[in-house]
């Protein structure tokens, strides 16, 4: 057990783990190999099963284990993610932080602990969702960035389906975390026509665009502003804030979508973050 570090053996959890394990069995077991209660204690915190202080989960920097290379691919994950979408810690919900906190400390824990395996996400019906929930979401190129730099941390290859799964929980991750950004496109959609085709087409710009851009899209509210308004009739315009106006033809073409499109990576383009 050369990879276990003093810090473990002096974590609380370990010394009650060790001493239930020992008392469990007979006296003699004292005077034996305590491999048994350091897989036991492994396992155990792997799971992050004891939860801290609330306010101290809360906290920048915090996470809920003492094991250096877990809280490394903790933060190789967030802060990739956050310097993609311009997150600051403040515009983040304490419910998703903690949760979310709890959830990465025990992947990466189980990455390393059981050397780049994770059995458990095997189960059929965790798998199927995961795959569900990150089919049809981008920055496949983020997540695949940071499970090749955590790869280095682990200092092993992670077996093929893990590979896929970790990415897939990055993914979800990314899906989940990028609500919390304010540097996203809006889009407002006005028709002349009636509710409903307003209704069509905030359905058409979100199928046809969102999978490629991070946006929001809804049907034009009166004095509402917007980075793009779309509209099929120059009617009311003064109703509305825009920052950029696209007029197109209900969308009959496909010179709507590539003129649009090309509106839209204008804007994502000005949205980047600088380099430093």
């Amino acid at each position: 057990m050369e990879t276990f570090f003093d810090y473990q053996t002096e974590d609380s959890i370990y010394q009650i783990v060790r001493d239930a394990y020992f008392f469990s069995l007979s006296h003699s077991a004292v005077f034996g190999s305590p491999h048994n209660a350091i897989y036991l204690y492994l396992f155990i915190s792997s799971m992050s099963i004891v939860p801290p202080d609330v306010a101290m989960i809360l906290e920048d920097g915090y996470w809920p284990t003492s094991n250096p290379k877990i809280i490394a691919l903790n933060e190789l994950v967030v802060s990739k993610v956050k310097s993609d979408y311009q997150l600051g810690q403040e515009k983040i919900d304490e419910t998703f932080i903690a949760n979310w906190k709890y959830y990465l400390t025990q992947i990466h824990g189980s990455l390393l602990y059981f050397r780049g395996s994770i059995t458990f996400l095997e189960e059929k019906i965790i798998s199927e969702r995961l795959l569900k929930a990150t089919t049809f979401i981008p920055n496949f190129e983020l997540a695949n960035q940071i499970v090749d730099e955590g790869e280095i941390l682990v200092e092993k290859a992670l077996l093929d389906t893990t590979k896929q799964l970790v990415t897939r929980i990055y993914l979800y991750f990314i899906n989940q975390i990028k609500r919390f950004s304010t540097n996203q496109i809006t889009i407002g959609v006005h028709s002349s026509d009636d509710y409903l085709y307003s209704n069509i087409m905030v359905e058409m710009v979100k199928t046809e665009f969102e999978n490629h851009f991070f946006i929001t899209c809804e049907i034009a509210e009166f004095g509402k502003s917007y980075d793009i308004l779309v509209t099929n009739s120059t009617i009311s315009l003064c109703d509305f804030g825009y920052t950029d106006l696209y007029i197109t033809n209900n969308f009959k073409t496909n010179k709507d979508v590539s003129s649009l499109r090309e509106l839209l990576a204008k804007h994502s383009q000005k949205n980047k973050p600088l380099e430093e």
